[in-house]
């Protein structure tokens, strides 16, 4: 049974007819079970793959049925750009079962941040430092604020990984932690990663719960390598008798006059396994490019819905 169905009555209403959807993509139909089962997560899947959907769908959904109190659930990013590209995202996504979403980093005004500080949203959308900077203000009530998010959801965990900043976004987590009344379920999302086991162990920290790798098989891509083959006879010997049956040189000409050779293009389009690159084969040399912008790349990742 897919795990839609596992989903409240609004959800799936949400998705089916605000959203859409028919049916949902394997990663999210994994993570969606995972993230419902209790565990921490590490996702994988391509870029626009689905993860996001995929890491809130369980996650607004267990908000709105158990009845949460805001904050419930962070989206931590390494960039500001990145929250400002998910926002109308999020904002749709908590809409779908009543909820709210609020993006909190310098650029947004003081007005707005005091405002949410009043009337905290659902779902708060930060980044480690603004986080951090939240946590030492001493004018904030970091118990009310953080006394209740369930789920913590890194995106791009791998951008933390392994440097200042992971170790960092690390301990922003322990602290909140010391704050919840709930063990954190955890949840990083990722198009590519070294070592997914690594990473969720990483991501864990203190947490008690069970953690998995989402990392469902992906579709093999076709790929394709185009070969142009041109014989240019102004590469060969003007004596060539190529030359002199084709046009012989100056014969009753001036000596201004040109001889233009002629030329044979051959041209197969052919699957091959090692690579997307086009390659230009002649007898002048072999040039590679990547596909020009007019013909369609049998690579071409589909948008995310």
């Amino acid at each position: 049974m897919s795990a839609f169905f596992r989903l409240s009555k609004r959800l799936q209403q949400g998705i089916a007819h605000t959203l859409g959807w028919s049916e949902l993509r394997p990663v999210q139909e994994l993570t969606i079970e995972a993230v419902l089962d209790g565990k921490n997560c590490v996702v994988l899947a391509p870029t626009a793959g689905g993860k996001t959907e995929a890491a809130f769908f369980p996650s607004l959904d267990t908000i709105y049925i158990e009845k949460l109190p805001p904050v419930s659930a962070l989206y931590i990013s390494p960039l500001r750009a990145l929250l400002n590209n998910q926002e109308p995202r999020l904002d749709q996504l908590a809409k779908l079962v009543g909820l709210s979403a609020f993006k909190w980093h310098g650029d947004v005004s003081h007005s707005r941040r005091r405002q949410f500080l009043n009337e905290p949203a659902d779902v708060l959308m930060i980044t480690p430092e603004s986080l951090e900077v939240i946590l030492i203000k001493p004018d904030i009530d970091k118990a009310v604020l953080f006394g209740g998010p369930r789920f913590a959801v890194i995106d791009e965990v791998h951008a933390f990984a392994g440097d200042d900043r992971g170790t960092h976004l690390v301990s922003v987590l322990e602290r909140l932690q010391s704050y919840s009344e709930h063990d954190t379920q955890r949840i990083g999302l990722s198009a590519t990663v070294g070592d997914p086991k690594e990473i969720l162990a990483w991501l864990q920290g203190s947490s008690r719960r069970p953690g998995v790798v989402i990392d469902p098989p992906r579709p093999p891509t076709p790929k394709m390598i185009e070969i142009d083959m041109v014989e240019d006879e102004t590469m060969l010997n003007p004596s060539s008798p190529m030359v002199s049956r084709t046009q012989p040189a100056n014969v009753g000409r001036s000596p201004s006059s040109k001889v233009t050779p002629k030329r044979r293009n051959r041209r197969s389009t052919t699957p091959y396994d090692s690579g997307w690159m086009k390659v230009f084969s002649s007898r002048a040399g072999t040039a590679r490019h990547p596909p020009s912008a007019d013909r369609s790349s049998p690579l071409r990742q589909t948008a995310s819905r």
